[in-house]
């Protein structure tokens, strides 16, 4: 009687909906096959607790799916909802890439305060880029996602790359749908991210970096790479901290020491810049070590 009973409490607190809400953030966050759930080593995670919650495990892929679009479809509604009363325009980001599987997708994101005037930035879809990477085809994607979340009234500023093309989606967005904004350039934001990107390119890989890049590109695919690594080590700073970090890993003797000598200072310095511990560390000037940097 007690195993039945203790069965019984177990099954009435278990919450479905609660351990359906978890299934899919771990599907859709790790991304998990759907086919996971016909696993026999996963069906044994609820049968550990009680062979009565197997009733709730689902056991094909077909319905995780149909469970993830489910919720998708509900929370699209619900941002919709909150979107209608925001306290400010509702400003767009967008960025492309190529999936895993080899397709051109463009996400779109927005920016806004909520009526409680807290910051809010949700994805609201991910579009496939048909045809060339153009910035009208780039439109013809994102377009789609400002009209079903109903955007266009409230539409404040536009955030991507420093890319001529998405300038040109920008442009083709608002004389579509906004023909309003006499000045669409006017609604184009800078991507900061981007410049502090190009900038650290610059300082990694001099003035050059293209001309560099394309030189790694092609020695990567014919699997040669020791003669573009040496040039760009010779690219000022970075170079010269690669090799002494070479330097110290190079034997076990030398990363024990260091080990030993920044055992103490990393913890208390994580945060912030390394004491002049790690000087007493680097070769001296007349080492052979220096020679090498």
């Amino acid at each position: 009687m007690k195993a039945i009973r203790e069965t019984y409490e177990l099954v009435t607190q278990f919450d479905a909906a609660k351990f359906r809400q978890a299934l899919i953030m771990f599907i859709v966050m790790c991304n998990i096959a759907f086919s996971v759930v016909k696993s026999v080593y996963v069906q044994t995670l609820p049968k550990s607790r009680s062979n009565a919650i197997e009733l709730f495990f689902v056991k094909v892929g077909s319905t995780v799916k149909r469970w993830i679009f489910e919720e998708f479809e509900k929370k699209r509604l619900e941002i919709k909802t909150e979107l209608a009363t925001a306290s400010s325009r509702i400003h767009v980001s967008f960025d492309g890439w190529t999936s895993p599987n080899g397709l051109a997708i463009v996400g779109v994101i927005v920016h806004y305060l909520d009526k409680d005037l807290i910051n809010r930035s949700y994805l609201m879809g991910m579009r496939r880029i048909s045809g060339a990477h153009t910035g009208e085809n780039i439109a013809e994607a994102v377009m789609p996602v400002l009209l079903e979340m109903g955007l266009l009234l409230k539409l404040g500023y536009f955030i991507a790359d420093n890319d001529g093309r998405n300038d040109t989606c920008i442009r083709a967005i608002l004389r579509k749908h906004r023909p309003d904004i006499e000045d669409p350039d006017s609604r184009r934001v800078r991507c900061l991210g981007h410049i502090i990107n190009l900038a650290a390119k610059v300082f990694l890989f001099s003035k050059n970096a293209d001309a560099l890049k394309d030189t790694t590109d092609t020695a990567r695919k014919n699997g040669h790479l020791e003669a573009p690594r040496e040039e760009w080590r010779k690219q000022g700073p970075v170079g010269k901290l690669h090799k002494t970090i070479k330097f110290i890993r190079c034997t076990p003797q030398r990363r024990q020491a260091f080990q030993l000598l920044m055992k103490d200072e990393l913890p208390r310095n994580i945060a912030g810049k390394l004491p002049l511990t790690f000087q007493l560390f680097l070769p001296r000037p007349n080492s052979a070590g220096l020679a090498r940097l």
